[in-house]
């Protein structure tokens, strides 16, 4: 049995934009990140691609039975993006070579009838205190190259101000942001209307009496309780706001936005 303490969903513009999602169910407790668009289009008349990826796989869990395999949830969260490309009339030869062009998300699920946590892509879980990642292979590399490109900017005139409204360093690496999405499914899993190999999912096995914390990497680091990661979260953003020294990113703070990037925390015991 799932028992709440604490969840919060914050997005960093806005509620109505946030790409985040989470949901808190008997038999599944998920944090789902929905994947800031590379694409050129967006889809769905009203949502973006992430956020219509996160809010298809909440909705496709309220829907499955409890007792489900991971492999068959896999599937099930696969053709549920996939039918969005056949709605919206996708190319499926674009999407098949372009994955950058995918409605994708990462989510960490727990199971409540397996005792398990399944870890799709780079969000974030802690079980009795003990931090569990599955950080994208090019991320961290990606993230040094940008504080670099930054510090040198910073070291030749230009200013906080003037790089936080215009991310030069993002920009030198967005052509790799957007290379390293042939990995996906390949090298690192996603959900993304392709097959997920189950063995590219992290698995932690969750003993009956252990305290959980799921969430997304909007918080650059997880605390045992929500106060205290919202804390490190301010004192960063304060600090930090091009996240290139105290947490080194891919992106920074944006004038108009309340943190780097939506963020949802979701704490439990089973």
């Amino acid at each position: 049995m799932i028992e709440y303490i604490e969840t919060s969903c914050i997005g960093k513009k806005s509620e109505d934009l946030c790409e985040d999602g989470f949901f808190a169910g008997n038999g599944f407790a998920a944090v789902v990140d929905g994947s800031t668009s590379k694409a050129s289009r967006t889809y769905h008349p009203t949502m973006s691609n992430g956020k219509l990826a996160s809010t298809t796989i909440i909705e496709t869990l309220k829907q499955l039975p409890s007792d489900i395999s991971l492999k068959s949830l896999c599937e099930h969260l696969e053709i549920a993006i996939r039918n969005h490309y056949d709605t919206f009339g996708v190319d499926n030869q674009d999407v098949l070579l372009h994955p950058e062009n995918r409605i994708t998300a990462s989510a960490v699920i727990y199971s409540d009838f397996h005792k398990e946590i399944w870890m799709i892509g780079d969000c974030l879980c802690k079980v009795n205190g003990k931090l569990y990642t599955n950080e994208k292979p090019h991320e961290a590399a990606l993230a040094e190259r940008r504080s670099q490109e930054l510090s040198r900017l910073l070291g030749e005139g230009h200013t906080q101000r003037d790089l936080l409204e215009n991310d030069l360093g993002r920009a030198l690496i967005l052509q790799g942001i957007i290379d390293s999405t042939k990995g996906q499914n390949k090298v690192f899993s996603v959900v993304d209307g392709f097959p997920i190999p189950t063995e590219l999912v992290k698995v932690i096995k969750v003993n009956k009496g252990s305290e959980v914390i799921l969430a997304s990497d909007g918080y650059p680091e997880l605390f045992d309780t929500l106060e205290e990661t919202e804390k490190r979260l301010a004192f960063i953003i304060e600090n930090d706001p091009l996240l290139m020294n105290l947490h080194k990113a891919t992106k920074g703070l944006r004038p108009e936005q309340t943190s780097f990037d939506d963020r949802t925390y979701l704490r439990f015991t089973v």
